[in-house]
């Protein structure tokens, strides 16, 4: 499937575009030519996976072309996927959108509970995880690594006492 999508300002002409492309590659029958062909999700997605499986072998052997192209592959394979399963490009995506922006802002940030020899993850009073610090490099790792995600930090350092 190539064409250009540099005049097209919404998804759904993209959508449009890409699923005609799909029924002149896939010569689709004619009672099928005008309307999404009813299909289960796995037909749906099955050309997905297999992109998605070139994208991931590209990033991990370091090919940035291939990468590149699979994963603009993906995208218009994506809109031919939701057009398949009867999906509006454009209100789906706009759906997305409203999910991330409402996850996002419900998230707490995390805290960072810095003591002397140890750190503590919690994220929305929930531990998470903890590691052993060895010098005040990890330290001042940790405290550079709190402010660069926006997590708290507690820093009880100087307030423990060693144990060992």
């Amino acid at each position: 499937m190539r064409f250009s999508l540099l005049h097209m300002t919404h998804l759904q002409d993209a959508q449009a575009q890409a699923w005609q492309q799909l029924q002149k590659a896939t010569a689709l029958e004619k009672n099928t030519a005008t309307s999404p062909a009813r299909t289960s999700y796995q037909d749906a997605l099955l050309p997905l996976n297999h992109t998605l499986s070139e994208a991931q072998h590209a990033a991990q052997t370091h090919q940035v072309v291939a990468l590149q192209s699979a994963l603009e592959q993906l995208l218009l394979q994506t809109l031919c996927a939701l057009k398949r399963l009867d999906v509006n490009a454009e209100a789906g995506f706009q759906r997305a959108l409203r999910r991330q922006a409402k996850a996002s802002h419900t998230q707490e940030p995390g805290d960072i509970y810095l003591y002397a020899d140890r750190v503590e993850l919690w994220i929305n009073q929930e531990y998470r995880g903890s590691w052993r610090l060895y010098d005040e490099q990890d330290s001042t790792q940790v405290r550079q690594m709190a402010l660069e995600l926006g997590c708290r930090l507690h820093d009880h350092g100087a307030n423990q006492l060693q144990l060992f």
